[in-house]
């Protein structure tokens, strides 16, 4: 259990790590963003390593959780476009919740996320299985899909960007809607 201090500095960490890497953040840059002097930054966490092991397992278990009580529910859907429709939409909210962690995690190497980010795949497939019965689908390839495509269109709209598709990110969204729908179908 993290106390307010630590709390303050590992949010600070977060925003720093994923805007900058791990690299080219400095402990000065998250101790001012935070509040908080660098010295208490090391009393708090010794190393800058420490730092960002604790806010990557801290925040990518967050995020896990999210996806456990938003995504992947036991709702039944009346048939499969409505469940792509709401698996889509609910995972690119999620995503978007929890951005920056998700950035860091796919930018930055780092082997204990490797098995964090194989996990949340494997609930993926596992899901779109329960859901979609098609015997000529890849559903771990189709949740990666997804996932990245998600990604794609979250990474716009973090940057305040208009996507780059050439139309408004909602319609992106649809668009990809009804394309994962004509192939699992």
């Amino acid at each position: 259990m993290t106390d307010k201090t630590e709390q303050k500095i590992m949010d600070a960490a977060l925003e720093i790590f994923a805007k900058n890497g791990f690299k080219s953040s400095t402990t000065k840059v998250i101790a001012e963003k935070s509040g908080f002097t660098e010295m208490t930054l090391f009393r708090k966490f010794s190393t800058k390593k420490n730092l960002y092991e604790m806010v990557l397992k801290q925040n990518v278990e967050l995020m896990l959780d999210d996806f456990k009580q938003n995504v992947f529910d036991d709702v039944e859907y009346e048939n499969v476009k409505d469940f792509i429709a709401n698996f889509i939409i609910k995972t690119q909210k999620v995503m978007m919740d929890n951005f920056e962690v998700f950035y860091i995690s796919l930018n930055e190497e780092n082997k204990s996320m490797e098995k964090l980010m194989a996990k949340q795949t494997d609930s993926a497939g596992n899901y779109l299985k329960k859901h979609i019965k098609n015997p000529d689908i890849d559903y771990d390839t189709l949740g990666i899909s997804i996932i990245s495509f998600v990604y794609i269109v979250n990474l716009e709209n973090y940057h305040n960007r208009k996507a780059s598709f050439g139309k408004s990110a909602d319609s992106v969204v649809e668009n990809f809607i009804e394309m994962v729908y004509c192939m699992v179908k």
